[in-house]
């Protein structure tokens, strides 16, 4: 089951990455776009797997996992030097300047039959 969980949280970030890609080719070229296309997947995939709490959909607000913070995207990119000053200035958002909040506490839990479960609202 953790499998099919894991495949259908992959399909929409790979057809989202290829949307993403075509209209960066519009913007940059080609070679640049695919060049930022995968250092931002490899980012985003890094940003996740470094969070101190559980993000996943099985458990957590998946809602506000799903949003894309800007600014931590660009401070990864840029402190790892990969970013061309020409792309940064070509795609930088206002909103980027500040980091998105955390997203809010889970609203499931996994139950016995490793099924996610909706917390009560008492």
């Amino acid at each position: 089951d953790m499998v099919e969980y894991a495949l259908e949280d992959v399909k929409p970030m790979l057809q989202l990455q290829r949307l993403l890609l075509r209209q960066l080719v519009e913007y940059l070229g080609e070679q640049d776009a695919w060049q930022l296309v995968n250092q931002g997947s490899k980012a985003y995939v890094e940003d996740f797997a470094s969070q101190e709490e559980c993000r996943c959909r099985l458990c957590c607000n998946a809602g506000e996992n799903a949003r894309f913070d800007g600014y931590r995207f660009w401070q990864r990119l840029q402190a790892e030097g990969k970013v061309p000053s020409r792309l940064l200035q070509m795609l930088w958002r206002p909103e980027d300047g500040q980091p998105l909040p955390l997203p809010g506490p889970s609203r499931f839990y996994i139950n016995e039959a490793d099924e996610s479960v909706p917390l009560r609202q008492d």
